[in-house]
């Protein structure tokens, strides 16, 4: 009769932590579930009584981009110090995502290092940051909400990492990114003064094979000599120089082009020889 009545009684204040705040983060926002519910209770929870508790762990505002095909996203100090904190404890917390303070999906921040399988939505917080003492470079660190654990033949259930109303979301804050890839040829180099020598790469944009661009032209500052040696330069880049290259080579790069935004903002992931 003790057992029952101490298994009621966690019970009721399982429920009333879950299902009974009603704190709201605007947007989208991922927020810490209570120690006590674990990863592998996740699939027992009744998402649409579940509501936000204290303060998210990740706010929309943390976010630098969120990549709409592989559910990348950068966060910033802030959230990642929250991160560390959370791996240094060893991960394994279980969390949920919310939009306008409605749970879309649940999910746990995990340590890929432990090894342990899991069929649901992972942060893989040791993939993220390592283990401390932190680097610099882990300041700004860039997450992905993974389907299972250790690859996606472990994962179980529906996949709501795409869902119209977190994507919606993300778009409206400006955050939202998709890939864009271009074909180029390079019409001019130019090098910097700066100390770590940099050129000013001009590109005619030959065709979209993913995306939409609306210029004829890219203008990129890029480090990369490799790039210099596959257009066929001439050594001795120096500031306003003009220089001799292959202007007929063909060049692939892939970025990363802001959704919903009249004049959209971009990035480059990745800059190959076609």
């Amino acid at each position: 009769m003790k057992i029952f009545f101490l298994a009621f009684f966690s019970l009721i204040v399982f429920c009333q932590v879950v299902f009974g705040q009603t704190n709201s983060q605007k947007g989208f926002a991922v927020y810490l579930l209570p120690a006590s519910i674990k990863p592998n209770q996740l699939k027992k929870l009744d998402l649409k009584k579940l509501k936000p508790a204290g303060k998210p762990v990740i706010a929309e505002s943390d976010i630098k981009y969120y990549q709409k095909e592989t559910h990348e996203f950068q966060i910033d100090y802030p959230a990642a110090d929250r991160l560390k904190k959370i791996n240094s404890r060893g991960a394994r917390r279980s969390f949920a995502v919310f939009v306008d303070g409605r749970a879309i999906y649940a999910g746990a921040f995990w340590k890929s290092i432990l090894s342990q399988s899991f069929d649901g939505i992972i942060i893989d917080t040791y993939k993220a940051v390592g283990n401390p003492p932190y680097a610099w470079y882990t300041d700004s660190p860039v997450l992905t909400l993974e389907a299972g654990f250790p690859s996606v033949n472990f994962f179980k259930g529906a996949d709501l990492r795409a869902d119209s109303r977190i994507l919606k979301a993300l778009e409206n804050a400006g955050k939202l990114y998709d890939e864009l890839e271009l074909v180029v040829k390079c019409k001019k180099i130019v090098g910097t003064r700066k100390r770590r020598l940099s050129h000013i790469f001009t590109f005619e944009v030959v065709k979209e094979t993913k995306g939409k661009f609306n210029k004829k032209e890219i203008e990129l500052e890029l480090n990369d000599y490799q790039l210099l040696t596959e257009l066929e330069y001439n050594e001795g880049i120096y500031a306003g120089q003009k220089v001799n290259f292959n202007q007929n080579q063909e060049i692939i790069l892939k970025i990363s082009q802001q959704v919903g935004q009249e004049k959209p903002d971009w990035f480059l992931r990745s800059i190959k020889k076609n």
